[in-house]
């Protein structure tokens, strides 16, 4: 299936042919019309009920429209409690009243369009806070949208979706984008070495000037094999990909699209990157990050599992669209939003497409239902009215403030992190850069629950991140993944209390955790699942660590210590390109990399008595404390699955026996959201004399003063050199 548009038409709606569906009397019976009919001064006029109350048990099962409206209830996970439902009418779910205001949000429904669900009887929503959450219900499965068949297509107004992909709105997204965002989008910059696919003559070949290119984002699958990705990726002289038929169909897909599009280059990576000569190999790997950004677009395929399914609408067909009408009206099903179609789909879970999508200016999702696209200033989407319909350079710039400030932002960029680090950087008032370290460590976070199929990719497909921070100013690195920030101005003291609060992280769900054999115990790139780093920048100034003497073991036997590591550095300038003309600067970033990999980190370590322990009930954590502290949660796993569950009485029995060792990394004050201060315990496994393994991390917290007294019994605590390993 390659399907396209009549290139003469101005408009995709004006070749779709609308496939109405039948439906019972009931629903044919619903008022629709009486949602657009309230005054144009209040917005509780949207939170009016449409169809009287009714029972799930009491739809059609033959009806469109009543699995329409079942499906809306069942956004609602309790909806077991309750027996009446009824269908009401709300604003536009993309919740644009933050950038246009309500009167025009209101004007914008009340002229042609109505979303629609089912809430429960009596749910009440006069407070706006009310919409957003009724809203937030929908974003699984979708709303029933409702407009006057007669209107002209509006911004913001739904649409019905082609069924097949339309590459002339998608021009129109790119042109509005290329013209009206000026830097925020545009690039300028070159990939050093960069291999590209000639999607006419199906040549692999080196363009100098770089041409404008499309990058692809999807899931490899099981059809890579050695004819297929090492042949065609050897050689420096031009080579041919195999016929298309031979190709997986979400490259045959995006080849079609890409030309579709109005480019000629495409740059995949089981073709364009070298799979024979790994120094190569690794040269292009690093330029991973470099090669997003500097594509003009980059196709993400979002749906099926692997390489195999295809682009929906072009080689795929698309889910098929509910529609129908009900006297003027026009009824439809309006799709989820990019993030929960992403966050639910394979692609979405995959460690390297995280950086892919990060980093990309511009980037068109294909979802089993439609296209979206998202760029750093904007987004559309094929369901609903945007900025393909704007008139002027004004319009354009308003729309694209609209969706770029939405609360529903639909894309992913550099600058959008987990609100709770976000609203404590904005609280804590801490310094520009400090603010761009905490947004790399919300990055980190959510990258850390992303699956690789091979183990020793944990780190570098995480690499191009860290190098755009670089890039923009943020003078941070890490060792072994442990971010750090390294900076002139700072003291060498402020080194060693860095790296006891990096080594601080700890899991978010631990039970689901497990080993990656590939990086040592002690750091995050060496386990599985959601991390997060409790001691950041608003506490490691505060932290008072007691790993003492810190130095790193690398594989070739040498030992280097954390100031000597501080210091070069420092000096060294670690740039975000590779230029082949610049021998001294990638020298320099080569023998960087060599600092930041060490197998262990040796230290001499205070270690916790296991005296200070006490426990009310032996099996359940939340019992116990520490120095008077309560245990927060535990945040680890063993190593081996073979061993019994890490219970309070398994680490007592084990501390007692010296099997298992307590390390005290630290201690610091938080302030949001209500002053505590914490204890950092990390639980290791010795396995040889002063050698062991992380399998833990313990914290405890207190609302009480208790920096003197345990800092005065820490000081009594046993110093031991430990090698972590």
């Amino acid at each position: 299936m390659s399907a396209s548009p009549d290139e003469g038409s101005s408009d995709s709606s004006s070749w779709i042919s609308l496939e109405v569906e039948e439906i019972c009397d009931s629903c044919r019976a619903i008022n629709f019309a009486q949602a657009f009919i309230a005054s144009p001064k209040t917005s509780t006029k949207f939170s009016q009920i449409i169809r009287g109350e009714f029972k799930l048990d009491e739809l059609h099962s033959e009806c469109c429209l009543c699995a329409e409206i079942e499906l809306s209830a069942f956004n609602w996970r309790d909806k077991a409690c309750y027996d009446d439902w009824q269908l009401m009418a709300f604003p536009p779910p993309a919740s644009f009243l933050d950038l246009v205001g309500d009167a025009m949000s209101l004007n914008l429904a009340a002229a042609g369009a109505i979303w629609v669900q089912a809430v429960p009887s009596g749910w009440s929503l006069k407070r706006r806070d009310s919409l957003i959450y009724t809203a937030q219900r929908t974003l699984h499965t979708g709303w029933i949208a409702c407009y006057n068949t007669a209107c002209a297509p509006g911004m913001f107004l739904p649409k019905v979706i082609s069924p097949v992909f339309d590459a002339i709105i998608v021009k129109k997204w790119l042109a509005a984008c290329s013209s009206s965002h000026s830097h925020l989008c545009n690039a300028s910059g070159s990939v050093p070495g960069l291999k590209l696919i000639d999607c006419v003559t199906l040549q692999l070949c080196y363009v100098e000037p770089q041409p404008d290119y499309i990058a692809l984002s999807y899931v490899w699958g099981e059809s890579q094999s050695i004819d297929n990705i090492l042949v065609f990726a050897a050689a420096d002289s031009p080579q041919k990909l195999p016929p298309l038929d031979s190709l997986p169909q979400v490259i045959r897909d995006t080849i079609y699209v890409t030309k579709e599009l109005g480019f000629r280059y495409l740059w995949i990576d089981r073709y364009c990157v070298n799979q024979i000569d790994t120094i190569i190999q690794e040269e292009q790997i690093d330029n991973m990050g470099a090669i997003y950004h500097e594509a003009e677009l980059t196709i993400i395929a979002t749906a099926g599992d692997d390489d195999r399914y295809g682009l929906p609408g072009v080689g795929v067909e698309r889910t098929r669209q509910f529609t129908t009408e009900i006297g003027s009206f026009t009824i439809m099903h309006f799709p989820s939003d990019i993030q929960t179609v992403t966050k639910r789909s394979k692609w979405g879970t995959r460690g390297w497409t995280f950086q892919e999508e990060l980093l990309s200016r511009r980037r068109l999702y294909f979802s089993d239902e439609q296209v979206f696209f998202s760029c750093n200033s904007m987004e559309c989407c094929e369901a609903l009215g945007g900025i393909e319909l704007a008139t002027c350079i004004d319009s354009m710039r308003k729309y694209s403030t609209a969706t770029s400030e939405s609360e529903f932002h639909m894309g992913i960029n550099v600058g959008e992190i987990d609100g709770s680090i976000k609203y404590l950087a904005q609280l804590t008032n801490l310094p520009a850069e400090e603010q761009r370290y905490q947004q790399f460590l919300g990055l980190l976070s959510q990258y850390s629950e992303r699956h690789l199929t091979y183990e020793f990719d944990s780190i570098r497909a995480f690499a191009g991140v860290q190098k755009y921070f670089e890039y923009g100013g943020l003078p941070i690195s890490s060792i072994q993944g442990l971010p750090m920030l390294f900076f002139e101005r700072a003291l060498l003291e402020d080194a060693s209390k860095q790296f006891a609060a990096a080594l601080s992280w700890e899991h978010i769900l631990p039970g689901r955790s497990r080993r990656r054999s590939f990086y040592p115990s002690w750091t995050w790139a060496g386990w599985t699942e959601r991390v997060h780093f409790p001691c950041a920048t608003e506490s490691f100034h505060g932290y008072q660590g007691y790993p003492q003497k810190i130095s790193f073991e690398y594989k070739d036997g040498s030992i280097r210590s954390l100031q000597d590591i501080w210091r070069s550095l420092v000096q060294q300038n670690l740039g975000f390109y590779q230029s082949d003309q610049d021998r001294k600067r990638a020298t320099a970033f080569a023998t960087a990399k060599g600092l930041i990999s060490p197998i262990a980190v040796l230290s001499t370590a205070a270690v916790v008595p296991s005296d200070l322990f006490a426990f009310v009930n032996h099996s359940k954590w939340e019992t116990g404390t520490f120095f008077g502290m309560e245990f927060l949660h535990l945040a680890g796993k063993h190593t081996l699955d073979c061993m019994p569950p890490f219970s309070p009485l398994y680490f007592l029995n084990g501390l007692s026996v010296g099997t298992l060792g307590c390390l005290l990394l630290g201690f610091d004050k938080i302030i949001l959201p209500r002053q505590k201060y914490r204890a950092h315990l990390l639980i290791v496994q010795w396995y040889r004399p002063y050698e062991a393994h992380r399998i833990a991390k313990l914290t405890a917290e207190t609302e009480e003063e208790i920096y003197d007294s345990l800092s005065q019994q820490a000081g009594k605590f046993e110093r031991m050199d430990v090698k972590l390993v």
